[in-house]
């Protein structure tokens, strides 16, 4: 964090920060305190990471746990391996395999417990609640099965056919569990199961799995993880080979259409991973289509601004509460903790940014800048949180977004995870070698 950069934020309001045109304006910073340290509220919670994106509602965040004081360390490496998915944890570290399909169990001594290794493929992150771990496969078909497997010994309890097939496409693509209901995707909507048996509660279809366009072209529905709270369950379609990929749907649990929403974009916007839910509000980012072009090549075809939109949706009725637009590309979903958006951000110059964002107020309360280029979707804690930053873990201060410490790794690591006191990145991506899942401490 820069001082000055922060000096100028006080002295000219959000705008400056590239988050600016709120449906009623933009905030000035110096008038409503936008500047002041984030005090997240005293909260009880687990100090798991469960699920691909920690909740059930797409968080990233752990109110019981924290992270490593500095310095910190690496205290265990797994032996490495093809390609690894992103792990989660309960009273032990689960994690999928995609290279050997397997599935294992590693305890917090470090030992694997075990290891099921008969599944085809295993091309998705796994979830684990209620002494089950749930595991979507790929069979020598392509069909996509899910299957339940017992957190004690490793053996299947249960599996079932999807009706989807895999297309090689947007992932991870993760099932999401609440009040022992596993919510999955399907080529045309949601279906809901049972953790304990796999005895199927519903499914919705939410539209065709091949769609037709007016030119004659086709494309195939890629469904977001769900997004799960009391009342309703959120997806939309994620590929975006139409450009038409803008309708959040909501179902409640018992399967109906509650409602669904086009996102007011531009033609050539689109919205990538996954809606985020707080207790009122759904959050989503939108971004022109070139910003992706950008996420490979740090290219922007025409200079056109702005380049990615943060939506504020009504949870009962999908309406548009508000929309805040950003100079940069918004390459990842934000996390939600305490009525605060955690947002990343990256400009022209390639730099990345993490934005700390106000959802009450809609304004910028602190950013950090990295010159990593893209920082992932954070892991938030009470007091802190972490990045990745490229090849490097960063954690930051909640109140004020300065650095704790860094850690540096030979090559990329993915988007942290955190559980009882400890943060988990799989290294070694991108690289062609035996990926690892890394534990600091």
């Amino acid at each position: 964090m820069k001082l000055a950069r922060r000096a100028l934020l006080a002295a000219s309001g959000c705008l400056v920060t590239g988050l600016a045109g709120c449906l009623d304006g933009t905030t000035d910073a110096s008038e409503s305190g936008c500047l002041t340290p984030v005090n997240l509220p005293t909260m009880t919670g687990p100090d798991t990471w469960p699920q691909f994106a920690a909740t059930a509602t797409n968080a990233n965040f752990v109110p019981g746990s924290g992270v490593p004081a500095d310095p910190s360390t690496v205290g265990w490496r797994s032996p490495g391996s093809e390609a690894l998915l992103p792990p989660v944890i309960a009273e032990d570290l689960y994690v999928a395999d995609s290279g050997t399909g397997s599935v294992s169990a590693v305890a917090a001594d470090d030992t694997v417990r075990w290891r099921y290794d008969e599944f085809d493929r295993t091309r998705w992150p796994v979830a684990v609640s209620d002494g089950t771990v749930v595991a979507l496969t790929e069979n020598a078909d392509s069909h996509v099965l899910l299957q339940g497997i017992d957190t004690e010994d490793g053996t299947v309890r249960w599996d079932i056919d999807t009706t989807a097939s895999f297309r090689g496409i947007l992932l991870p693509i993760a099932p999401t569990v609440r009040g022992g209901i596993v919510y999955i995707c399907t080529n045309t909507g949601v279906r809901a199961v049972q953790i304990d048996d796999g005895t199927a509660e519903w499914h919705t279809e939410l539209g065709a799995h091949v769609v037709e366009g007016p030119d004659g072209s086709s494309w195939r529905t890629l469904w977001a993880t769900p997004a799960v709270t009391e009342n309703h369950v959120y997806t939309f379609d994620r590929n975006d080979t139409s450009g038409d990929t803008r309708t959040i749907h909501a179902l409640d649990h018992g399967g109906n259409i509650a409602w669904k929403r086009e996102i007011p974009v531009p033609d050539d916007w689109r919205i990538p991973g996954h809606v985020v839910a707080g207790e009122s509000r759904l959050f989503v980012v939108a971004h022109r289509e070139d910003v992706r072009l950008m996420g490979h090549n740090g290219t922007d075809a025409d200079g056109k601004s702005p380049k990615s939109r943060l939506f504020a949706l009504d949870a009962d009725t999908g309406d548009t509460a508000w929309r805040t637009d950003f100079e940069g590309a918004a390459p990842t979903p934000p996390a939600l903790a305490g009525g605060i958006l955690f947002v990343t951000s990256r400009r022209d110059d390639g730099s990345g940014r993490l934005l700390a964002y106000d959802v009450e107020s809609q304004c910028v309360r602190w950013e950090y800048e990295s010159d990593r280029g893209v920082v992932g979707t954070p892991a938030v804690t009470p007091e802190a949180l972490c990045i990745s930053e490229g090849d490097r873990l960063t954690a930051l201060d909640v109140q004020n977004g300065e650095p704790r410490w860094h850690l540096g790794f030979e090559s990329s690591v993915s988007a942290p995870i955190v559980a009882g006191g400890s943060v988990y990145v799989v290294d070694r991506v991108y690289t062609g070698q035996p990926m690892r899942v890394v534990r600091v401490d």
